[in-house]
């Protein structure tokens, strides 16, 4: 007897690709103040914390052989991430409403935000982690074969991927930061080639305005060189910035959306 063929949907890439950009400009009144008051608390964090000029848009600096981040810049670097996480899940919150067809507000966003912020750092934070390993493995380039590292920097792609959806599974289905990582892990079993897909799609598109931008300056790569937020290209990165911010959350919750439908059998999205 031959077993029957089982059908198991995929993650369409231009499916997604094309929701992500339409939940961005449908949302974007409250989607650009949120990006944008991130971007402003990074720079604020970077200054306060770094000592780096508030007033630099890009800064682009090749790092001499054995340099490498110290644990100490490491951990000046955790509140910015950890606002990284809090902006994107109030992100997802936003554009999944949408999807659900429920009306959502400021508000509304603060609400389930503050519901789950304790999932959402710690979800964030074991993103940080996974490349904090990496930083120590770098640092012990001198001791450890190279093999080393490039086994580290497979399994921390993959691992990335399992997680790829932990921060909407922690804000919508207001889940701890532990049953996030599982219940991600197991939402993206078999569609993470798709998200690779998805993702370098959006990279590509964001490729051609960034190159631009970058060769607009004429840094080329040079040891140490800046662009200053105060100027055309300036601004033009940070716009550049805030809107990777706002694909990079809609195009997630949109791949979740889909996944909830394969997996939970939820109403397809809107």
């Amino acid at each position: 007897m031959v077993d029957p063929v089982v059908f198991r949907p995929r993650l369409e890439i231009g499916k997604i690709v094309a929701r992500s950009f339409t939940l961005a400009l449908g949302n974007a009144a409250l989607l650009v103040p949120i990006a944008v008051a991130f971007e402003v608390l990074r720079q604020a964090l970077d200054w306060l914390l770094q000592g780096k000029n508030p007033l630099i848009a890009m800064a682009a600096t090749v790092k001499g052989p054995g340099a490498h981040e110290s644990p100490i810049d490491a951990l000046l670097q955790l509140p910015g991430d950890l606002i990284h996480g809090i902006a994107t899940a109030a992100m997802v919150w936003i554009a999944y409403s949408t999807l659900a067809c429920r009306p959502t507000s400021l508000a509304d966003v603060s609400a389930a935000v503050g519901r789950n912020v304790v999932a959402i750092a710690l979800v964030q934070l074991a993103g940080a982690a996974l490349w904090a390993v990496g930083d120590a493995i770098e640092g012990a380039m001198n001791v450890v074969p190279g093999l080393v590292m490039l086994a580290w920097l497979i399994a921390a792609v993959y691992v990335l991927l399992c997680w790829w959806v932990a921060i909407p599974a922690a804000i919508v289905e207001n889940r701890g930061a532990f049953s996030a990582l599982r219940r991600s892990a197991d939402l993206t079993r078999g569609q993470r080639g798709a998200i690779v897909g998805i993702s370098a799609v959006i990279a590509l598109i964001f490729l051609v305005p960034a190159g631009a931008v970058w060769f607009a300056s004429g840094l080329g790569f040079p040891q140490d060189a800046e662009i200053a937020l105060l100027s055309p290209l300036g601004l033009a990165a940070t716009v550049l910035e805030i809107a990777a911010l706002i694909l990079a959350a809609t195009s997630t919750t949109a791949i979740y959306a889909d996944l909830r439908v394969f997996k939970d059998g939820a109403a397809p999205p809107a």
